[in-house]
C-alpha cells in the first residue's frame, strides 16, 4: 500500500490532525499518550522524523526547518499544515523536491504486493515484482532523490523494464544514463567506487567511520590498521569543495594550496546542474580539510580557487 493510500484510509472528513498522522506513520502509541499527558512536547519533531524516514531524507531537508525555527503549533510544521487533506499534503511534499520518491513509490507499488513505504532506508526485501519471482527491491536511492534499485535475473530484464515504464507512464518517467546518475550522486556527496573509494583508500579516510563497526570479536580485513587510523588520525581525508573561480574540476586533477604545493587530488568533479557551479570531492592533507578552507585546483596549469564545504552540495 502506498503512503498516499495509507493517508487516505486514515484521514477523517478530508482532514488529519497531528496525532492521526503520528499514528499513521508509526510514531508509537506510548509516545502519543505521553504527548497528550504533557510529559513530552516534541511529538511534531518525531512525526516529521518519521515522515523524513519514509521519504528518504532528513527532517531539515524535507521541511526546511531548523532548531531555532521549530514551529510552535501542534498541527503544522514549517512548510506544511498536517491538518490538510491527503491531496494537499502530497502536493506540498512534491513542491518540497520530493516528487521523485513519491512517484517511485506510486509507480512501482503497482507491480508488487510488498509495501514499499515499509522498507526502511538502506534495507531491501525479496519478492515478486512485475510477475517475476526473487526480485530484490532495495531502498538505497543512489541518486540522492530517493527511490529503489531492482536486482533480477538477466532473462527477465526486458519484462521488468517494460513493466516499470508502463507503470510510470502517468508520471512521464524517462530512462537516464550513468552520466545523470553521477551528477545526482555527487550533488548529494555520495561516494563512487573507483573514484572516491578504491583498494588504496580506507573508510576512515573517506569519512565512512559510521559504517565501520569495531565490535569485539568481529574480525574483518585490515581491522588493526583501521583501528589505528581511528585512534591516531589519518594522513589524508575526503572532502567536498565548491569552485570559487569559474571551472569544472575533473577526476585526477591535483589539489594545491595558495603556494602551489600539492595537497591532494580530485576524485570526483562536475558542473552542478542545480547549483550552476563546479563541485567536487577529493583527498587532502588533514590540515586543509576544515570547511571554509580555501584551496586551488590545478586545471591544466591554471590554479583556480575553490573552498572546502561539507556535502551535500544541494541544500
Amino acid at each position: 500500500m502506498t503512503i498516499g493510500e495509507r493517508i487516505k484510509l486514515k484521514r477523517l472528513e478530508n482532514q488529519m490532525t497531528l496525532l492521526e498522522v503520528a499514528d499513521l506513520i508509526g510514531v508509537k502509541e506510548a509516545t502519543v499518550q505521553r504527548y497528550e499527558s504533557g510529559e513530552i512536547k516534541n511529538l511534531k519533531q518525531r512525526t516529521i522524523a518519521r515522515l523524513a524516514e519514509i521519504f528518504h531524507t532528513t527532517p531539515a531537508y524535507l521541511m526546511g526547518w531548523e532548531e531555532k525555527n521549530t514551529p510552535n503549533t501542534e498541527t503544522s510544521v514549517e512548510g506544511i499544515d498536517l491538518t490538510q487533506s491527503e491531496e494537499e499534503i502530497i502536493k506540498l511534499l512534491r513542491q518540497m523536491d520530493k516528487e521523485q520518491i513519491i512517484q517511485a513509490i506510486l509507480a512501482l507499488q503497482k507491480l508488487t504486493d510488498i509495501a514499499l513505504s515499509s522498507i526502511p532506508y538502506y534495507t531491501f526485501k525479496v519478492g515478486k515484482f512485475a510477475g517475476e519471482e526473487n526480485v530484490i527491491i532495495s531502498n538505497t536511492g543512489y541518486t540522492g532523490a530517493g527511490g529503489f534499485e531492482l536486482y533480477f535475473y538477466p532473462n527477465v530484464a526486458d519484462t521488468i523494464w517494460k513493466a516499470v515504464f508502463e507503470a510510470g507512464e502517468e508520471f512521464d518517467i524517462k530512462p537516464i544514463g550513468l552520466g545523470a546518475r553521477d551528477t545526482l550522486r555527487l550533488e548529494m556527496g555520495f561516494c563512487l567506487y573507483g573514484n572516491d573509494l578504491d583498494d588504496t583508500t580506507s573508510p576512515i579516510e573517506a569519512g565512512l567511520g559510521w559504517i565501520t563497526k569495531f565490535i569485539e570479536g568481529k574480525e574483518f580485513i585490515n581491522r588493526p590498521m583501521l583501528e589505528k587510523q581511528k585512534a591516531e588520525g589519518v594522513t589524508r581525508k575526503l572532502v567536498g569543495f565548491e569552485m570559487v573561480d569559474r571551472g569544472i574540476p575533473r577526476h585526477g586533477y591535483e589539489l594545491v594550496n595558495s603556494d602551489g604545493e600539492k595537497i591532494g587530488i580530485v576524485t570526483s568533479g562536475t558542473m552542478s546542474p542545480t547549483r550552476k557551479i563546479g563541485i567536487g570531492m577529493g583527498y587532502v592533507k588533514p590540515e586543509y580539510g576544515k570547511a571554509g578552507t580555501e584551496i586551488c585546483i590545478d586545471m591544466r596549469g591554471r590554479k583556480l580557487k575553490a573552498v572546502v564545504v561539507k556535502p551535500p552540495f544541494r541544500k
